[in-house]
């Protein structure tokens, strides 16, 4: 099994920038057609008249003498008692038309209209009769006539009617009940002495034989012949390739799907029409248009669209914006759809379309971002929620529309002032089982979920959109990039949702999001490690330093939101505004403050006043600090065995880290007061100062540190207000008693306070890389976390303190990092 590690991050830094909005986009589409498309008739009348005509005739004497064949006949010496006169074709004394409206004929509705007003305009309504109904359900059926109500029950033909079904007879939706009732209703017609005859929207080869020995069967498209059956499953593939052509439309009209089909030489058949209108790629049907839901296997069919010839995606799109005209729907609706196209295929259009599409895109966005706070519901709100509903994981990484689709989300899930009206995950959480990942949509405002069992905690990204993409790397150029592949299609989760997914043999997968994405690597035991290995909590190693066993945790690159927003409980001012601050490199950092056993180990004295091996270490000053750390940076054991050093990891020091690496990873990746455990969500209530529940299962604080404290020079706790639990002395705690952070980290709030690298930083709301990496020699240090003795609201992620470099308390200690090199 080979272990994986984020070894580097890119962000998406503007996508949590909160500027004051305007709106300067607009929607307008300057190539837009002035107006509809007709639709392409299944047949036209000059060829689908005679067709018909030849069922239904009657041959009559027309009056007229037919010269020729009267002179043949006295030429060969046959009886002329009568003349010959010319016979005369009409289209019969009565004809019963039964319209099938069947659902899964919607796609001919236009088609029985005009066969309906053609035969009219012949027969008149004298001689014909037009039903209405629902497949082979006699009693659904009401008719039209003369002299009648508009509409009226269906009654039975009377005998030598012809009566025309214009409908597949129930092959279609392959119903073997409905073929059955259609087989029985024809031969009930002969009995009565009337001629049935059908009108089939399909190859003749589809109609069963027994029906075509009942009925007389006519096919309607251009060409009628066809008794070679097709395949089942070459036609499945014609389907596919019909889905493929308007797979990233939004809503697809019937007279768009005949002209897609119309684009394939082997689609002759009309009957996959129908085939393609049942298909579970639509959700909504109607006779005016099927529109598709967001699903896997529309975003399958999305990518297997990009690998068709560049004519044919050319021909597909012109034929969708032919019907997209002009005061028909919103060019918004085109503008959806343009942005789940690849730039390979948007470059086949106008340029000008695309930058009207990156226009419409900002206007919603900003309009959005303008409008909500104030405004329940218009028009451009409305489309809006029915387009955040919609939204494609090939627009949300789309690279000029992604950014502002995945804001448009942000902020109407923000719009009704709570958690968020959208069901997609906050965060994407990437596990590693044995040799397959599986990744978990989840949410900032639930409760976290333990994981499952035997399962490797790889990486947690940030998204809007609950969207990711999988790009595994099979080969690295020689510049040293890898090369990538087209990967495993995105995949949109929900909250709750999982995705189990496996990799190719690869050197490096990209992980991506809409908001950040990160690159892993098969890992190898950094070279100053004894041990490592892999756990819930991700990639652990182990350093021996004289007997004394010192775990650490990888803490990936990434970025956060630095400080807490001015609603959370306990906060001082100090910690805000909040800012967006990237780590571009990873570290090591120790699971644990450090241990008063590790600070025997290299230096001569203990100063701490709690007195055990397995305390943390107190009562050191930064300066004593660097002292150690210099000591350790020069320890080695000539007994250890090194590994192999990996490429993401050349030879770095361990040190104290920056406060900006010390929040970051404190929160792991939580946005709350709190880290998560599982269980909670990381809010903080405040009871009273010493008394905040949700710290107990996490932290040592003024409300729980007495609790079964057994040392005797433990401090008074008698007179502390408000606590959570009832104590008389308190003090440090040994370390990894309460439950760690996702990263595995422990007790990195509360039980000590910890020294950080830099001096003091006044906030500001810019964005900022690796804050604090060159850290001045200031008098103060910043400390964080909390200690044993602090109130309730000093125990949280964004709580700020500093203390001279010289302080000693018995409530401050340390842990080090070791950062990834930059190289």
């Amino acid at each position: 099994v080979r272990f994986w590690m984020p070894v580097a991050h890119t962000p998406e830094k503007s996508l949590f920038v909160i500027e004051p909005p305007r709106v300067t986009g607009k929607l307008e589409w300057r190539n837009a057609p002035q107006t509809a498309p007709k639709p392409i008739p299944l047949s036209r009348w000059p060829v689908l008249g005679p067709r018909l005509r030849a069922v239904f005739a009657d041959l009559l004497r027309s009056g007229e003498l037919d010269v020729d064949r009267t002179v043949e006949r006295i030429a060969a010496a046959q009886r002329t008692d009568a003349l010959v006169f010319r016979p005369w074709k009409r289209w019969g004394s009565a004809v019963q038309v039964l319209v099938d409206r069947s659902f899964h004929l919607m796609p001919y509705f236009d088609d029985q209209e005009l066969v309906v007003k053609a035969l009219r305009r012949l027969l008149g309504r004298g001689r014909l009769e037009v039903c209405w109904g629902f497949g082979c359900d006699l009693s659904s059926y009401g008719r039209t006539g003369p002299l009648t109500d508009p509409w009226r029950p269906y009654e039975p033909a009377v005998s030598g009617t012809r009566v025309l079904v214009l409908g597949d007879l129930g092959c279609l939706d392959q119903s073997v009940e409905s073929v059955a009732h259609w087989r029985e209703f024809g031969e009930e017609l002969r009995q009565r002495g009337c001629q049935p005859i059908a009108l089939v929207p399909c190859d003749l080869s589809r109609i069963d034989r027994p029906l075509r020995d009942v009925f007389r069967v006519r096919g309607w498209g251009m060409r009628e012949t066809g008794t070679a059956a097709i395949s089942r499953s070459k036609r499945a593939q014609l389907v596919r390739r019909l889905l493929q052509l308007f797979s990233y439309c939004v809503r697809v009209e019937p007279g768009l799907l005949r002209a897609c089909r119309h684009l394939l030489a082997a689609a002759g058949d009309p009957g996959l029409e129908s085939d393609v209108w049942q298909d579970e790629f639509f959700v909504n049907r109607t006779s005016e248009a099927a529109e598709p839901g967001p699903s896997p296997y529309v975003e399958s069919l999305i990518r297997e669209f990009e690998t068709l010839p560049a004519e044919l995606r050319r021909q597909a799109v012109r034929a969708v914006q032919r019907w997209r005209p002009q005061g028909h729907i919103g060019c918004e609706i085109h503008f959806e759809e343009l942005s789940r196209l690849s730039t390979a295929t948007r470059e086949l259009l106008d340029r000008s379309d695309w930058d009207d599409t990156v226009a419409g895109w900002t206007y919603l966005s900003q309009y959005a971002a303008s409008h909500c706070a104030t405004k329940r519901s218009d028009p451009v709100l409305d489309y809006a929620r029915r387009l955040d509903y919609r939204l494609s994981p090939s627009t949300l990484l789309n690279p000029d529309v992604g950014k502002l689709a995945s804001d448009l989300r942000r902020q109407l899930a923000g719009a009704e002032g709570g958690t968020g009206q959208s069901t997609n995950a906050d965060r994407v959480t990437v596990l590693q089982v044995g040799n397959d990942f599986l990744a978990r949509g989840e949410s900032d405002t639930l409760a976290y979920e333990a994981l499952p069992p035997r399962a490797k905690r790889v990486a947690s990204l940030r998204t809007v959109g609950g969207v990711l993409h999988v790009i595994p790397h099979v080969a690295a150029t020689a510049d040293g990039v890898a090369d990538a592949t087209p990967g495993i299609p995105p995949r949109q989760l929900a909250v709750g949702e999982q995705w189990r997914f496996s990799i190719p043999a690869c050197v490096s997968v990209t992980l991506r999001t809409d908001a950040e994405s990160v690159r892993l690597e098969s890992c190898e035991r950094p070279e100053w490690a004894d041990a490592w290995g892999m756990d819930g909590y991700g990639v652990w190693a182990d350093l021996w330093v004289r007997d004394v066993v010192v775990r650490w945790r990888w803490i990936a690159p990434g970025s956060f939101l630095m400080g807490s927003p001015e609603s959370e409980p306990g906060r001082d001012s100090d910690e805000g505004p909040q800012h967006w601050v990237t780590l571009t490199r990873g570290c090591w950092m120790m699971a644990t403050p450090c241990t008063q056993q590790l600070w025997t180990a290299l230096m001569p004295n203990n100063p701490s006043r709690f007195q055990d091996p397995e305390r943390p270490v107190e009562q050191v000053s930064w300066n004593d600090v660097a002292q150690f750390v210099e000591r350790l940076n020069n320890h080695d054991d000539p007994n250890r065995q090194r590994g192999p050093e990996s490429s993401a990891f050349r030879p770095s020091v361990f040190r104290l880290p920056t406060e900006a690496q010390w929040e970051y990873a404190c929160r792991a990746g939580s946005p709350k007061a709190l880290y998560r455990v599982p269980g909670s969500t990381g809010q903080i209530t405040i009871l009273g100062e010493h008394n905040a529940p949700a710290l107990d299962p996490i932290a040592w604080y003024g409300g729980n540190s007495g609790v079964g404290f057994e040392l005797k020079n433990g401090w008074d706790s008698r007179d502390w207000p408000e606590k959570q639990f009832l104590h008389r002395l308190a003090g440090s705690r040994p370390v990894a008693m309460k439950q760690p952070n996702m990263w595995g980290l422990h007790d990195m709030l509360g039980d000590v306070w910890e020294w950080c690298r830099d001096g003091w930083r006044t906030y500001t709301a810019e964005s900022v890389d690796d804050p604090g990496e060159e850290a001045a020699d200031i008098g103060s240090r910043c400390v964080r976390g909390g200690g044993w003795i602090g109130r309730a609201r000093i125990v949280r992620c964004a709580y700020r303190s500093r203390d001279e470099s010289g302080g000693r308390l018995g409530d401050l200690g340390f842990r080090l990092v070791r950062v990834q090199d930059r190289s």
